[in-house]
């Protein structure tokens, strides 16, 4: 019946339309079948003159599977001191899906349902008798192979109906039967009611049930999958363990060791290989024959990074004035010198301009779209100039007024020095407010930490304190003169403050001037 109203389901019909002639013929069929129905008897009373005397109960379960359907069948069998009887308890079938569904997989519906049902007998029974034995026969070693498979990994599908097939019934508790002694294949066939009034083996098993143990079919050696076994594995867990590597930290000396390797062109060629097989099993586009030039370049990058991955980069940056480039590789040279160009432009100026100037082409774009992703453009050339003006610039301000070997002072800020104050307000770093460093602040341990600085704001002076990290000495500095040391009192007219701006001598030129001196002092 159940089957009948799929097929009716699927046509699709009206309620006034008439049906098919092979489906009016199906439903006249099975009219007739269930006036059989009446003649068939099931006995219910599973414990008549079996009370005393008995030595235990068990229960067996069937379960098998067509294209069309799938069923399961639950039988108790009581071993007694005179013999041993069978009975049928319950059964259940159930349509096969309308999607394309395969055989192993119904096969594995069929036991999820019988699993079901050994639970709910189970459920039932355990007030009144004491259940010592259950047992699950399928006549599919592709079902039973997933069931009894614990350390494999299976596709969602197939993991989530064995997680509650184990969770039901213990994985030990199921056996292989040959398909002719599997009496659910009874049902899965769709038997008709005068076949199942006949039917012993529908309503008490098969045969070897009532005979001892030892006659039982044996059970067969899981060790190798089948093929259907494996289409259900998951095929992406090559990719996973990819995937992790790709975004753990891992040692690359773990996978490639490079004491192996005579040479560094060879190693690199060996990881090109690696990067190209990579691609290869994540289905991405690969090249074939020698590596090439970018891929040689990727392995070069990977192995810098390798190198460098134990670096610490905020110190290096501090220190060194080090960056890392768009591959995260850290460098030291500078992409281009900053020019006036890149204010103006947002890059340097290569070639002369052209004598006559074209009609710029928007290909299609109307004149605010280009607007706008023009302005886009020249928004992130300024916001990358004043990066490496941050970057570059002011690092190497602050390591050219790094007291070099043999000097007395210990800080990079003097007294008298014109300084850039960092502001992390201000976004535009070029707008940063400048200052004159009154005076040094030294800490407890006599190193300068900071200094006072006199700043002008909106045309007001005003002294404020700021630490060396936020100071960036301009190249020029002011050296104090003995009258400069000397403070003017109030009201003085005749003194005055002054100052001279000098830039800082070379070490050459000192050498020069002390020798010249010595020279005059011997003449």
């Amino acid at each position: 019946m159940k089957v009948l109203f799929q097929e009716l389901c699927q046509s699709k019909l009206g309620w006034d339309e008439p049906l098919s002639e092979l489906l009016y013929h199906k439903w006249q069929s099975w009219c007739d079948e269930l006036n059989k129905v009446g003649y068939i008897e099931i006995p219910r009373c599973y414990l008549s003159n079996s009370a005393d005397g008995s030595i235990s109960y068990q229960l067996h379960g069937f379960c098998d599977s067509s294209c069309v359907c799938y069923a399961a069948v639950v039988y108790l069998r009581v071993e007694t001191e005179v013999d041993i009887r069978t009975s049928l308890v319950m059964s259940k079938t159930r349509v096969a899906p309308l999607s394309q569904t395969s055989i192993p997989r119904l096969e594995l519906l069929s036991a999820l349902i019988l699993a079901r049902l050994m639970a709910k007998v189970m459920s039932a029974l355990q007030s009144v008798i004491d259940i010592d034995i259950i047992k699950c026969w399928t006549d599919s070693i592709t079902a039973l192979f997933w069931i009894q498979g614990k350390e494999k990994e299976w596709k969602t599908f197939v993991e989530n109906r064995v997680n509650e097939i184990r969770s039901l019934v213990p994985v030990e508790c199921w056996s292989h039967t040959p398909g002719r002694d599997n009496p659910a294949d009874i049902s899965s066939r769709r038997a008709k009611a005068s076949q199942l009034q006949t039917s012993d083996t529908w309503f008490h098993g098969p045969s070897w049930l009532v005979c001892d143990e030892g006659e039982w079919p044996a059970s067969k050696s899981l060790s190798q999958p089948s093929d259907e076994c494996n289409q259900e594995l998951k095929l992406n867990r090559g990719g996973l363990s990819t995937t992790s590597l790709a975004n753990t930290q891992v040692n690359l000396t773990y996978l490639l060791d490079p004491k192996r390797v005579s040479r560094f062109h060879k190693l690199l060629r060996i990881t090109a290989y690696v990067l190209r097989f990579i691609n290869h099993i994540q289905r991405k586009p690969y090249s074939t024959g020698s590596p090439t030039t970018a891929e040689i370049k990727a392995a070069e990058i990977i192995w810098t990074k390798e190198a460098q991955r134990d670096m610490d980069i905020k110190q290096l940056e501090r220190q060194l004035g080090l960056f890392k480039d768009e591959n995260q590789v850290i460098r030291d040279d500078i992409e281009e010198a900053i020019t006036p160009a890149h204010l103006i432009i947002g890059r340097r100026l290569l070639n002369l301009p052209d004598g006559v100037v074209r009609e710029e082409n928007f290909d299609g774009e109307s004149g605010k779209e280009a607007v706008q992703r023009r302005a886009t453009y020249v928004a992130k050339k300024i916001q990358h100039f004043w990066q490496r003006w941050k970057r570059e610039y002011l690092v190497d301000i602050r390591e050219f007024h790094r007291p070099k070997k043999g000097n007395i002072s210990t800080s990079p800020v003097q007294v008298g020095d014109i300084a850039s104050l960092r502001d992390e307000s201000q976004l535009q770093r070029g707008l940063w407010s400048m200052g004159k460093v009154e005076r040094l602040v030294t800490g407890r341990d006599g190193n300068v930490r900071g200094a006072r600085v006199l700043r002008v704001k909106n045309g007001k002076r005003n002294i404020i304190d700021r630490p060396l990290q936020k100071l960036y000495p301009l190249e020029i500095r002011c050296a104090n003169t003995e009258e400069d040391k000397v403070k003017p009192a109030r009201g003085d007219e005749g003194k005055t403050e002054t100052f001279e701006r000098t830039t800082p001598k070379r070490a050459a030129a000192v050498i020069a001037n002390d020798r010249i001196g010595q020279y005059f002092e011997d003449e």
